[in-house]
């Protein structure tokens, strides 16, 4: 984060960010590993991992919805905490559709998905 350009919209580094996030759970982590993290979670009272607002993740989608509300970029009717949620929640959705289809670009599919949502929460000038 401390890398993008100060002068980039916050809804940009939304973007930039999920973009990021999808590309580094492809290369990296893999549809393998990532499928264990999921049936790990749907455990009763074994995991929080994707309910933490600790998670870091959280934490920075927040800072950048609050930034941008702030800035009069992003609409204020929702909390940045639940513009954090819906957002995390989109990217979690698209994580386990990359899990169920076949043939399925999660990075194009990530891109789609933040562009709707942003496109919905943009503040016009």
């Amino acid at each position: 984060m401390e890398t993008l350009p100060k002068e980039m919209k916050s809804y940009e580094k939304i973007s930039l960010l999920v973009k990021s996030q999808m590309v580094y759970l492809r290369d990296s982590l893999g549809k393998d590993l990532l499928r264990t993290v999921y049936v790990s979670a749907l455990i009763p009272n074994k995991s929080d991992y994707f309910s933490n607002m600790e998670r870091q993740l959280y934490k920075i989608v927040y800072k950048l919805v609050e930034e941008g509300q702030m800035a009069g970029e992003i609409k204020g009717e929702r909390s940045p905490g639940e513009l954090t949620m819906l957002i995390t929640r989109c990217m979690r959705g698209t994580l386990y559709d990359w899990q169920l289809f076949e043939q399925f670009d999660l990075v194009a599919e990530g891109e789609k998905f933040i562009s709707a949502i942003l496109e919905g929460i943009h503040e016009e000038f």
